[in-house]
């Protein structure tokens, strides 16, 4: 990121030269305190702590239901009324005939005898159906195996699905109930066929009442939906970047990170703050997501500087789902010239050393040490450790990039030092109360 020289604070000895200590600036990151569930979205297991490090510790959410399934009736017929075969003529007139008795309900069944054939519906669209859900009833008399058979078209051929002889008992009406999910039987000409055409023996039967087809249409869907809510600082933000760390239970689901734009008044629907993306096709693989935000980075905070971020995942399956987050980091920076410092929050400070006329003292050690109470140094630009006090070597600028932080409960003010022989730069420090 951008550094911007803000203050220079230089301690000078016998003219032998000078350290100059100068504050660029701060960042500072945060995880949220607390979680809000969205919809039927269940809470599982864990706590808001588990999202402040990357560690394979979960807050872990259960989905909700959230497909839209409507069942339509392509065909519901008792064989009342005049036209009692209407809905079974398509594919020539039946030699079935229709019986007062025995009916299952109403007044009229369907009745095959030893000189019947076929009864077969007229085509029924079920295409675009997710189930198909097939009802009837029917009682037989004195058939044997293979007298009384159940088919569906699939487009090419009649499939035999049941012979019916073989469920229940004579002369009772037995109830058939079937639901499809072999999808080669959603399409536009779906039709069943009741077959007695063996039928030989004298005084076998077979009668069909209250015929009921029905088609699920739509989508099954689950959803897990959780928004986060941290708080930050009142800093002018020069760049934020958030990261986020999560994991499904299963593969493929589609996910969306929304950060909410508090200038716009709603979570953001693109852009900066935004990104979606599908989780792996392998179940609890952690993935990272982040997005570095330098323009109008300062909308996603309030004037109280709290943030908020939806993370939401969708799945096309009839099987709940689970997710789980691991880590959530909201990091801030900006411009600070290192006077006071946020409790636990990173100062970047660039120390110089330079002869007395001004030239730079390239690639020399030189010693840092700050007096405060917890302390922490590291490099501003690898990130690696520095002790404190420790040794430190300037670069071909006879320049080195340090970071610290405080993270002192009451707060203080300490002094930051670094020499290179008896030339000593300070800096006084005021960490603020968290």
């Amino acid at each position: 990121f951008a550094i911007s020289t803000v203050t220079i604070t230089t301690a000078q000895t016998g003219g032998q030269g000078q350290i100059t200590i100068t504050g660029q600036n701060g960042s500072a990151s945060y995880n949220p305190s607390l979680w809000n569930l969205l919809d039927g979205t269940q809470f599982i297991s864990g706590s808001v702590s588990d999202l402040a490090n990357d560690d394979a510790s979960y807050l872990v959410f259960r989905s909700y239901s959230s497909g839209s399934l409507t069942n339509m009736t392509l065909l519901d017929d008792g064989f009342e009324g005049a036209d009692w075969d209407g809905s079974w003529d398509q594919y020539g007139v039946t030699d079935w005939v229709r019986t007062i008795f025995p009916v299952h309900s109403g007044t009229w069944s369907a009745w095959g005898t030893g000189s019947s054939t076929t009864l077969t519906s007229d085509d029924l669209n079920t295409s675009g159906a997710t189930h198909l859900y097939v009802e009837f009833w029917f009682m037989k008399d004195d058939i044997e195996n293979n007298e009384f058979i159940l088919y569906y078209w699939d487009g090419l051929q009649y499939d035999l699905i049941q012979d019916l002889d073989l469920l229940g008992s004579d002369d009772v009406w037995i109830r058939y109930v079937h639901n499809i999910t072999d999808n080669q039987y959603f399409r536009e000409d779906f039709h069943m066929r009741f077959d007695c055409t063996p039928m030989t023996g004298t005084g076998e039967n077979v009668w069909v009442d209250d015929v009921l087809i029905k088609k699920q249409v739509g989508s099954e869907e689950y959803t897990a939906e959780v928004e986060f809510i941290g708080s930050s600082n009142l800093e002018n933000w020069s760049k934020l970047l958030w990261q986020i760390d999560g994991a499904w239970d299963v593969g493929q689901v589609a996910v969306t990170i929304q950060f909410f734009n508090f200038t716009l008044g709603d979570f953001t629907p693109n852009g900066n703050g935004y990104t979606s993306y599908i989780s792996s096709t392998t179940p609890n693989v952690d993935e990272l997501k982040s997005q570095s935000i330098d323009l109008n980075q300062n909308d996603f905070k309030n004037s109280t500087g709290y943030w908020r971020v939806k993370i939401k995942g969708a799945k096309a399956t009839s099987i709940q789902f689970l997710m789980k987050i691991d880590w959530i980091d909201s990091e801030t920076t900006y411009t600070s010239a290192g006077d006071s410092l946020l409790y636990n929050a990173w100062q970047w400070f660039t120390i110089k050393a330079s002869s007395a006329d001004g030239t730079p003292i390239p690639y020399a050690y030189i010693s840092v040490y700050a007096n405060g109470t917890n302390l922490t140094f590291r490099n501003a630009v690898d990130k690696s450790s520095v002790q404190n006090p420790g040794w430190v070597r300037l670069d071909a600028n006879g320049e080195y990039q340090l970071e610290l932080r405080s993270t002192n409960a009451s707060g203080e003010l300490f002094l930051l030092y670094s020499a290179i022989g008896d030339v000593v730069g300070t800096k006084a420090i005021l960490q603020e109360i968290p």
